[in-house]
């Protein structure tokens, strides 16, 4: 795979690089998610001093990260709409479904017709899904994250403290540090989950950018 590196060194494919369009986009952003805010959560977790500096200092940027990858996405759907449905008027949405049934009903909503016109872009969107056999579950995650976050809160994490005792090389002394973690679900760190999710969003992006990159120039996006 060849890149390009635009915008501050971030890859993008060099055949899509002559005319930015909105992979351009959807890679700047994961990549502020990834670099930027997921690197301050863990940044907070190695030096915040006490639960209520790190709360404070590590909720924002996971909210900021969650945000960023969801909206990557976003923006990568929206260039296969005006790539292999021209025209659509409907407003475009990546999906995240858990079921087959939610998957169709997205898909003839957001984009109807696809599936007949072309069936190769409507099966790699579904072999995405976290439903799928070999699909991303952390989508999946990453979606319910979203929801409650752009609703409530994060709901589902919890921040955990840490207490080690450490000695001191040099004085010798024993020390006790406290250390701190959000945690999701089942007590996983919060910033694993969040960076398999970086993995898998550049994955689906890829995906999406090779199929409209072999898009014949009659189903081309226009000028964006």
């Amino acid at each position: 795979m060849l890149h390009y590196p635009l915008y501050g060194g971030i890859p993008v494919r060099a055949s899509m690089a002559a005319e930015p369009n909105r992979f351009v986009h959807a890679r700047f952003i994961l990549a502020a998610a990834s670099r930027y805010a997921i690197e301050e959560v863990k940044l907070a977790e190695r030096s915040a001093p006490d639960r209520e500096k790190f709360v404070f200092r590590a909720l924002p940027y996971s909210f900021f990260a969650v945000a960023g990858l969801r909206m990557a996405l976003e923006y990568a759907a929206h260039e296969v709409q005006e790539t292999f449905l021209p025209g659509t008027e409907r407003e475009s949405t990546f999906p995240i479904c858990k079921d087959l049934h939610s998957f169709e009903s997205v898909m003839g909503s957001r984009f109807p017709g696809l599936k007949d016109v072309h069936p190769d872009v409507y099966k790699a969107l579904l072999e995405m899904q976290p439903f799928s056999p070999n699909g991303y579950p952390s989508l999946g995650i990453l979606n319910d994250l979203w929801h409650h976050s752009k609703h409530t809160d994060l709901t589902g994490t919890m921040t955990h403290e840490l207490e080690l005792t450490l000695d001191d090389p040099n004085t010798g002394k024993r020390e006790t540090i406290r250390k701190y973690f959000i945690a999701y679900g089942d007590g996983k760190p919060l910033v694993e989950l969040l960076e398999t999710c970086v993995k898998d969003v550049d994955k689906v992006i890829s995906t999406l950018e090779d199929l409209v990159g072999r898009a014949p120039p009659s189903t081309s996006p226009s000028s964006n």
